[in-house]
């Protein structure tokens, strides 16, 4: 039988660089990341500070915490990977923020026993994108210093971050792929806007993928995921979204869904964006400026689904309004989308994109 728990609100945390923050003192200066508490899962930031590292890189992910008057009996179940770690609260206050702030008071008081040390225990699942990801924090408090330790196997995710997961050679659609991403996204970081011949074209790529259209149209309907490693908003979100596709340089994808018809059609625009960092002008010193480039307008994509009595369903994919100069790119990037739609929806083995890789 598991200790009955205080229940809590979950908490939508925005995690940014896969990671988000739980606090156990109010001063958080001069608070600095040190080594990895559990390598994969942890890392120190202080004795007061323990960060927790994620499978999505932005976005947001759902997070549940609990104050425990003393340690769980057992394991909770259900989870991919479960570590523990110190931490220490001078103030009795315990909280959970984004990466940049702000904390989460909907999830309670943490810090049952007032000010002291106490045990941090971070079960999460979902780390690998296969689906929405979570967290599940208990904290109680401890009389004794002890080691932070992994309590279950680390997940394909943590394997991966630690360099222990073995990833198969790119084959040729991950290597086509992975060339139109990266130099997509120099091409963006360019200071001057690229120069397009003002031609349009449009693309088409379709697969058949054994899962029903329902399974298939889970997936498509929120492209930070599909097409990304995170990112904002979906289809239940009202109807915009950015998917992150890559990092140094960076390179997003916004859009908005247009049309939604459930299970057999899918219409949405498509625009490639970077942000950019820029030196503040002399009138506006301590400003931070920002801006996003949009290259040549947005573009439209259309995925329709059909299904069989077999239980599969046929995918298919038109880009529409592309620059003529990016229907290559765009042509291996697709081939490798469909592809990996097979992942997320069979025992398939999941992987990075190829680009991150």
């Amino acid at each position: 039988m598991t200790m009955a728990i205080r229940k809590s609100r979950p908490a939508r945390v925005w995690v940014s660089y896969s990671q988000y923050h739980v606090i156990g003192g109010l001063d958080r200066e001069g608070s600095d990341v040190g080594g990895d508490l559990i390598p994969g899962l942890l890392t120190e930031v202080g004795p007061q500070e323990v960060m927790v590292i994620t499978g999505m890189q932005t976005g947001k992910i759902t997070v549940t915490a609990r104050g425990l008057p003393g340690p769980p009996i057992e394991l909770e179940p259900g989870w991919d990977v479960v570590g523990e770690a110190d931490l220490e609260s001078p103030e009795g206050q315990i909280s959970v923020a984004d990466w940049a702030g702000p904390a989460h008071p909907e999830l309670g008081a943490l810090a049952l026993s007032g000010p002291g040390r106490y045990r941090l225990r971070v079960h999460a699942r979902h780390r690998d994108g296969t689906a929405a990801e979570e967290h599940l924090l208990l904290i109680w408090p401890s009389s004794k210093p002890a080691r932070a330790r992994l309590l279950t196997a680390l997940d394909a995710c943590g394997l991966e971050l630690t360099g222990q997961l073995e990833t198969p050679p790119l084959d040729d659609i991950d290597q086509a792929a992975a060339a139109a991403i990266s130099d997509l996204a120099a091409l963006l970081a360019r200071s001057d806007p690229p120069t397009w011949s003002g031609r349009r074209t449009e693309i088409r790529a379709d697969s058949v993928v054994p899962a029903t259209p329902r399974q298939v149209w889970t997936v498509i309907s929120d492209p930070k995921w599909w097409l990304g490693t995170g990112g904002t908003g979906s289809l239940e979100d009202g109807g915009f979204f950015i998917a992150l596709l890559a990092r140094s340089p960076d390179l997003q994808a916004e859009g908005t869904f247009l049309v939604h018809e459930r299970l057999k059609r899918l219409v949405l625009s498509w625009s490639w964006t970077s942000d950019r960092e820029l030196e503040a002008d002399d009138e506006a010193p301590d400003v931070a400026l920002g801006w996003q480039l949009p290259v040549d307008g947005p573009t439209e994509i259309e995925i329709r689904l059909l299904g069989d009595r077999k239980g599969n369903t046929a995918v298919a994919v038109e880009h529409r309004a592309l620059p003529e100069e990016l229907a290559g790119p765009m042509q291996s990037f697709w081939a490798w989308a469909l592809r990996a739609l097979l992942p997320l929806l069979t025992d398939v083995p999941f992987y990075l994109p190829p680009w991150t890789r």
